[in-house]
């Protein structure tokens, strides 16, 4: 990991550490969830809350494999058409 990474990784590490900070502050101030909450226990229950923040994960990309190549003769003269030798294709593909 470069540098620049490990400094981007600390700086998003630090950033969601203050918006975790920042949402327990909102829900503790509340006195709305903190009237249902102690409802909630007058009824002999002993509620948790629960609130995380996560990032998605990024999707990995899709690999590209190339089989065998197979043009018909239309293929190829779209191909050619639009400035694609066919050769380099097939050459491409293994084939």
């Amino acid at each position: 990991m470069s540098e620049a990474d490990h400094r981007m990784n600390k700086k998003i590490e630090e950033l969601l550490h203050n918006l975790r900070h920042a949402i327990d502050e909102a829900l503790v101030d509340s006195s709305h969830i903190a009237a249902i909450m102690a409802e909630l226990e007058q009824e002999g229950l002993s509620p948790s809350l629960v609130v995380d923040v996560e990032l998605p994960q990024a999707p990995e990309a899709p690999s590209l494999e190339i089989g065998p190549l197979s043009l018909t003769a239309r293929d190829e003269q779209f191909l050619k058409n639009v400035g694609i030798q066919t050769q380099e294709l097939t050459d491409a593909a293994g084939c």
